[in-house]
């Protein structure tokens, strides 16, 4: 496959490409409750896990899925935690936690994720997400 991305990428700019797209799609997905920047990401082939998806959700299912939450996300500040990549030629394995900060200070909720992207030419673009309770949320839906 053709790629405009360099070979001689580094893993640290790697790294920092994930984690500026990452930023840019949970930025108005808990500031705003808008979960499309962050289905954007999808590739057309998509596969996904998280605690309100009853087991794995697969392309049009999987984007659905997070659309449902436009609308009922709380605002909460969020910060993403020991980010790591792991490269596997066109494919990076981009692991974080992302803990949660509710306006009253105090951090309430902390993820495990872990990704998988592949490169192509234009982006590299989410083709498994996989997120997953490090400590329990709220009882709000989305979070």
């Amino acid at each position: 496959m053709s790629s405009d991305y360099s070979r001689e990428e580094s893993e640290h700019e790697i790294l920092e490409t994930l984690l500026a797209q990452e930023r840019a799609a949970l930025d108005p997905y808990y500031g705003e409750s808008d979960p499309s920047t962050y289905v954007a990401m999808y590739g057309d082939h998509v596969t996904a896990f998280d605690p309100w998806s009853n087991g794995k959700l697969e392309d049009a299912a999987a984007k659905d899925h997070l659309m449902g939450f436009a609308g009922s996300i709380p605002p909460v500040a969020y910060e993403i935690v020991n980010p790591g990549v792991d490269l596997h030629g066109d494919i990076a394995i981009f692991s974080f936690n992302v803990e949660l900060t509710n306006p009253a200070g105090g951090t309430f909720a902390v993820w495990n994720t872990t990704q998988v992207h592949h490169r192509t030419a234009v982006r590299w673009e989410l083709v498994h997400s996989h997120w997953s309770f490090a400590t329990p949320p709220p009882e709000e839906p989305g979070v």
